[in-house]
């Protein structure tokens, strides 16, 4: 089954304008991986409406499975541990519409200490400091580490779309 590239175009379909598209085009030709490419236009609101929010998240327990068994080495060697993250302090997401369409995860990795709500001026200065750039460089090297698992083990992409269309009904 060939993947669904969804891509931001203007008047010609047939000429994706975002650099992050053509990167995703770039990766799967030359992965040899096949995909559909589905354009969707910017003036196009129905194809990117905002759902409400992201209280419909549905996680992939075998891709969070994965993601978690990817972290676990980090947060041996820091002594962080794996805190979950209260849902009364997140806003809105897109990933809750993207995860009715396929298998999702959506996890979180800690810029600053606990009890600093996103979006607020606190948030803010701690991106601006070094621990937020080794989180984010540690987040990136999961997502990697993740995505490369995905590709790698059809099983692993099988057992997601398994759990997705059973919890879709």
């Amino acid at each position: 089954m060939a993947m669904k590239l969804f891509e931001l175009v203007g008047e010609d379909v047939a000429r994706p304008f975002s650099p992050f598209c053509w990167r995703i085009r770039m990766a799967l030709a030359h992965k040899g991986l096949p995909f559909e490419s589905h354009p969707v236009a910017m003036s196009d609101k129905s194809a990117i409406a905002f759902s409400g929010g992201s209280d419909t998240m549905l996680e992939s327990a075998a891709i969070l499975e994965r993601w978690r068994a990817n972290q676990a080495p980090y947060l041996q060697a820091s002594g962080d541990l794996d805190h979950p993250v209260d849902p009364a302090r997140l806003g809105s997401s897109d990933m809750g519409n993207v995860s009715l369409a396929l298998p999702t995860i959506h996890p979180f990795v800690a810029i600053c200490g606990p009890g600093v709500p996103g979006h607020t001026v606190e948030f803010r200065d701690a991106a601006a400091k070094p621990p937020a750039d080794e989180a984010t460089l540690l987040a990136a090297t999961l997502i990697a580490q993740t995505a490369w698992d995905l590709l790698a083990e059809p099983t692993l992409v099988e057992a997601a779309w398994r759990e997705f269309r059973a919890a879709r009904g």
